[in-house]
């Protein structure tokens, strides 16, 4: 009995992604187990299709991989049955990110400025909101962290303090680290400058 067809997503740039659907995967068959390493659910994708922008002339984009199982008989290499390129209106439904600036209609735009315990304080033009994630969507989904201070998000306000966060924003960069056992833990996110402050002398530096 052969093995179920499963779904991947591949985050890559969309000149990169047009290759593939057109059918070009030279990219996963490269050997050594490298395939489990660039495809992965479809929020890692997102961070990785935002790390993959070299250039202004490109944009992130989402490959959704119909794979059946890796053949060890065949060099580790793939066979995909199908591809492709997941649309901005599906990855919002789904995740809440998105990588355009989509009309939104009467949303307000801000930058998260203080997270706690899955309520998070925007700052836009009018004020700041204490603001929720819309409907079922999570604050760690595929083991990856979905909002972090700094996060430009658009929210639907529900009255002059509360608000829901109905889109998240394209991130330019982000910076983290690692938990043990766990997946990297984005401390804080679209960073114009960084300065790290120390003691002189107590308590002692721990680099």
């Amino acid at each position: 009995m052969s093995a179920k067809p499963r779904i991947w997503y591949y985050g890559t740039t969309l000149m990169e992604a047009q290759k593939i659907v057109e059918g070009d995967h030279t990219v996963f068959n490269t050997g050594g187990g490298t395939f489990y390493k660039k495809v992965r659910g479809l929020n890692q994708a997102i961070i990785a299709a935002e790390r993959a922008i070299g250039s202004d002339a490109d944009q992130p984009a989402i490959v959704e991989l119909l794979i059946k199982d890796q053949s060890h008989d065949s060099g580790n290499r793939i066979k995909i049955k199908s591809t492709r390129i997941v649309s901005a209106a599906e990855i919002l439904r789904r995740t809440g990110h998105t990588f355009e600036n989509i009309d939104t209609g009467e949303l307000l735009k801000g930058v998260i400025t203080r997270a706690s315990n899955q309520v998070y304080t925007v700052a836009c033009e009018t004020g700041c909101y204490q603001c929720r994630l819309r409907g079922k969507w999570k604050s760690v989904a595929d083991g990856v962290q979905q909002v972090a201070v700094g996060d430009r998000v658009k929210i639907k306000v529900i009255d002059e303090k509360n608000g829901v966060i109905q889109a998240i924003l394209r991130r330019t960069n982000q910076y983290g680290r690692k938990r043990a056992g766990k997946s990297s833990h984005t401390i804080v996110a679209n960073i114009d400058r960084l300065i790290i402050v120390s003691a002189v002398k107590q308590p002692p530096i721990w680099q």
